[in-house]
């Protein structure tokens, strides 16, 4: 496998969901603010629509951030256009239901966005707008793997990460789109964590990163033993999802290769102010 850039592009600002809690999940609107704010790439989640088209969202059902009933899974594209991914979102938040409606700045009082900023854009919308960013691509259902790697597989791109909690979507990926490089999946990670308790040399070959949380069970878990093993195995380490400084800075103490934030503005305020963020971010 030749040389891992993800060991270079460190520390990583990755604006999670687009940055969520400072722009509507996985919009256009909150991807362009995150890129504003210094994020260095975009963690995105990735569904397949009825009539097997490629959204970005992050739940399959709809009512979380658009307020309305059903499914990415059984509607087609024509009907997402109609919905507005702003509907629950409020300053700081990810998504609130039942609030006041100033709660809701961004909420469209007709129907539909406001704009189409505001809705559940196609990966290939993202891709085109955002042609010189760092992508980080969760599937989110394994009907979407096949259609992510014939979307992805001929881009030649060395700066998109997919991953997948769901192992059989991650290997159906894997099984088409083999230049695309990927993270492991939680069974994969835990037991990489469990490989480095005891020093042993787990190898993934088709992974540039593994993507843990700083905690879990409210103990460390990315600590210095699993960024040594990590680094060791040729892995760059990018953990989630930090909104406090506390935690930011705990995790760059660590040697975390990148973090993910639902806080754009406050990750890359403690990454200038330490120093090291990286600086070969494209804005387009």
């Amino acid at each position: 496998m030749a040389a891992n850039p993800w060991l270079e592009r460190r520390v990583f600002h990755w604006a999670h969901q687009g940055g969520a809690r400072e722009g509507p999940s996985n919009t256009l609107c909150a991807m362009q603010r995150a890129l504003d704010a210094g994020a260095h790439g975009l963690e995105l989640d990735v569904h397949r629509t009825k009539d097997r088209k490629l959204v970005v969202a992050h739940d399959d059902e709809l009512r979380r951030t658009t307020g309305a009933e059903g499914s990415i899974s059984t509607s087609t594209l024509d009907h997402l256009r109609t919905l507005d991914a702003a509907h629950q979102w409020a300053e700081g938040e990810v998504a609130v239901d039942g609030a006041p409606p100033e709660r809701y700045p961004l909420r469209n009082d007709g129907p539909g966005p406001r704009t189409p900023d505001l809705g559940i854009p196609t990966l290939d919308e993202v891709l085109a707008r955002f042609p010189g960013v760092p992508l980080n691509l969760e599937i989110k259902r394994w009907r979407g793997a096949l259609p992510l790697a014939k979307a992805l597989k001929g881009l030649g791109r060395d700066d998109i990460i997919v991953v997948s909690i769901r192992p059989w979507a991650l290997w159906l990926f894997r099984l088409r789109a083999r230049g695309v490089r990927v993270a492991p999946s939680p069974v994969g990670l835990f037991a990489f964590w469990l490989a480095s308790r005891v020093r042993f040399p787990l190898r993934f070959p088709a992974s540039v990163a593994i993507q843990p949380p700083l905690r879990r069970k409210g103990k460390l878990f990315a600590d210095r033993r699993l960024v040594d093993a990590a680094h060791q195995a040729g892995l760059a380490v990018h953990v989630w999802t930090l909104d406090d400084r506390a935690e930011i800075e705990q995790a760059i103490d660590t040697g975390s290769d990148g973090i993910m934030t639902d806080r754009p503005t406050v990750l890359a305020a403690v990454l200038a102010e330490r120093g090291v963020g990286w600086g070969g971010a494209t804005r387009e």
